[in-house]
């Protein structure tokens, strides 16, 4: 009976043993002890599921989040799109400032980007120097075009970080649902492809 009700959503059962036998003080401890419990244990699936440097959403909790979203597209129709941000200019402050420059210009980008978006669009940390921003609704296919160029129209201006001007160089590649597919691992690889081969393009560019 106990198993069936914690899966059912009950927080905790309290033995009967204590409920026959025990004062109503320590029932109290009980259940005291029992929501303290569950507390360290959504603080701690929480940690695993964000970026700890940023705060932001991890790449586990954006696929998974995607995938919620994507199977309530089978009854909602909707489209979506996620766009892969890959930024440079860490490891150039790293290697001048330090490691702890590096981390704060990394949180500055992210707070930059979580202040750029709607409260209903979801920016998270996929590696130490790429971020993905999902938008859990378009109306247009443009959309995410004219939301990439505001996000490089943030990102363009310099962060203050040690007291020197710090710049950094982004590309972003853009996938669609449903016209890119519908799977939430598909969907991030074709973006963060595409915002490679953007990189690439510019390296070459700048070489000729």
């Amino acid at each position: 009976l106990a198993k069936r009700l914690v899966q059912a959503g009950v927080q905790d059962v309290i033995a009967p043993s204590l409920q026959d036998h025990c004062c109503s003080a320590e029932v109290a401890r009980s259940l005291r002890l029992a929501v303290e419990r569950k507390r360290i244990e959504r603080a701690a699936r929480k940690a695993c599921a964000t970026d700890l440097q940023t705060g932001l959403p991890n790449r586990q909790q954006l696929i998974e989040h995607m995938s919620q979203l994507l199977a309530l597209r089978g009854r909602e129709p909707a489209s979506m799109a996620l766009l892969a941000l890959r930024v440079e200019g860490f490891e150039t402050v790293e290697a001048s400032l330090g490691g702890e420059s590096a981390n704060v210009l990394r949180r500055k980008v992210a707070v930059r980007l979580r202040g750029a978006v709607r409260a209903s669009d979801v920016v998270a940390a996929l590696t130490a120097d790429s971020f993905a921003l999902l938008l859990a609704s378009t109306e247009e296919p443009i959309d995410a075009e004219l939301v990439a160029h505001k996000l490089l129209h943030a990102l363009h201006q310099t962060f203050t970080i040690a007291g020197q001007q710090v710049a950094v160089a982004t590309s972003i590649g853009i996938s669609r649902y449903p016209s890119d597919g519908s799977d939430a691992g598909v969907l991030l690889r074709q973006a963060v492809a595409a915002a490679i081969l953007l990189v690439r393009g510019l390296e070459q560019t700048l070489d000729a």
